[in-house]
C-alpha cells in the first residue's frame, strides 16, 4: 500500500511538474507572440511612414506584393491598383531592359542588391524619375521568392541637373547654342543623316561690322547687335534647325533636313528680315551680316571640321567682296 501511494505522488508530482513546464511554454509562447506583434507593428509603422517608397515585388511575375503609402502617392494609384499590377506595367517601355543584365546576377549570387535609375508611369500619364535599390528577401541556391525595393523620386534632381546640362551648351547672351552645344548636336545630327541618307544644310553667318560697333559706340550697342543677329536667324530659320553662336561675331546654323529647302529662297529670306529689323528698329547704324553655305550630303560624307571650313570659307569670300565693309 506504502509503495503505491509513493508511485501515485510520483506521478502527482511529475504531471504538476509537466503542467507548470507546459504553463510556463504558453506563457513564453505568449510573450514571444507579443513581442512579435510589437515588432511588427513598429515595422508597418515604419513601412508606412517612410518618406521613400518602398514594396515588395514577387522576382518571377513583378507583381506587387506589398507597397507603402508614398510608392502609391508617387505613381498616383491607390494600394488595391498596385497590388493588382506589376512593376513592368508601370515603368516607362523605354526602361524596361535596365533590369536584366543586374537581375541575371543577382540570380547568379555575383551581386547581393543593385540600384538603378529609371521612370515610373504615373496614372495620369506623366513620368518621373527614380532611384531603385532591389535587395532579395531569399537566399542564393534558394528559389527565387520576393525582392524588396526602395524607390526614390529624383525628379527634380533630374531637371536641375538637366537645366545645368542645358546652360553648359547655351550662348548666355543670345540664349542660342554655344560652340559645344552645336558641336555636339551637329555630330549626333551627322551620325543620323549616315543613317537615314539625309542631306543637310549647314550655313555659316558673320554680323559684320562688329569690332567698328564695340570701338565706335560700346560693347553694349554690339552686345545689341547680337541679339538682334540671333533674333533673325530665329525668325528665317525653322524650329527644327540647330541655331548656334560659335563666338564673337560667329554664327551657325545646321538645317537637319535639306530635302524640302531650296538653297537661293533662304539669301532672299534672311535678307528681308534683315531689312526689315532695319527698318523697325532706331540704330545708329544698320545691322548687315555676311554667310556661307555647304551642303552635307550622305553620298560624300564628310567630318563637322570639313563642312564647317567649307561653310566658313564661302561666308568670308562674301564679306571680302562686300564694297565699304567694316571688318
Amino acid at each position: 500500500l506504502s509503495s503505491a501511494f509513493d508511485r501515485m505522488l510520483d506521478n502527482l508530482k511529475t504531471v504538476t511538474a509537466s503542467r507548470d513546464e507546459l504553463s510556463s511554454e504558453i506563457e513564453r509562447r505568449t510573450q514571444t507572440e507579443e513581442a512579435l506583434r510589437e515588432s511588427e507593428g513598429r515595422f508597418r509603422g515604419l513601412f508606412e511612414q517612410a518618406a521613400v517608397g518602398v514594396a515588395e515585388i514577387v522576382m518571377v511575375t513583378g507583381q506587387f506584393f506589398t507597397v507603402n503609402r508614398r510608392l502609391c502617392e508617387l505613381v498616383g494609384r491607390t494600394e488595391k491598383e498596385m497590388l493588382a499590377t506589376t512593376f513592368q506595367a508601370i515603368t516607362h517601355p523605354e526602361d524596361l531592359d535596365l533590369h536584366k543584365e543586374k537581375t541575371a546576377l543577382l540570380l547568379a549570387g555575383k551581386i547581393g542588391h543593385y540600384n538603378l535609375e529609371k521612370r515610373y508611369l504615373r496614372k495620369d500619364g506623366e513620368s518621373v524619375w527614380v532611384n531603385i535599390e532591389v535587395s532579395p528577401l531569399w537566399k542564393p541556391g534558394q528559389k527565387p521568392g520576393r525582392n524588396m525595393i526602395v524607390v526614390e523620386d529624383i525628379t527634380e534632381r533630374k531637371r536641375i541637373a538637366a537645366e545645368m546640362r542645358e546652360m553648359s551648351l547655351r550662348d548666355l547672351l543670345t540664349d542660342l547654342y554655344n560652340r559645344r552645344g552645336f558641336i555636339t548636336l551637329a555630330e549626333q545630327q551627322i551620325r543620323a543623316a549616315d543613317r537615314t541618307r539625309r542631306a543637310m544644310l549647314l550655313t555659316f553667318i558673320d554680323c559684320d561690322g562688329l569690332k567698328w560697333i564695340n570701338d565706335t559706340l560700346g560693347h553694349e550697342e554690339g552686345d545689341k547687335a547680337l541679339i538682334d543677329t540671333a533674333n533673325v536667324l530665329r525668325q528665317t530659320f525653322r524650329e527644327s534647325d540647330i541655331i548656334a553662336r560659335l563666338g564673337g561675331d560667329e554664327f551657325a546654323v545646321l538645317s537637319i533636313d535639306a530635302a524640302d529647302m531650296n538653297p537661293e529662297d533662304f539669301p532672299k529670306r534672311l535678307q528681308q528680315n534683315i531689312d526689315a529689323g532695319n527698318t523697325k528698329e532706331a540704330r545708329p547704324y544698320k545691322l548687315a551680316m555676311s554667310w556661307g553655305m555647304a551642303v552635307y550630303d550622305p553620298g560624300f560624307p564628310l567630318s563637322l571640321d570639313e563642312l564647317m571650313s567649307s561653310a566658313d570659307e564661302r561666308m568670308y569670300a562674301q564679306k571680302k567682296a562686300k564694297p565699304n565693309r567694316r571688318i
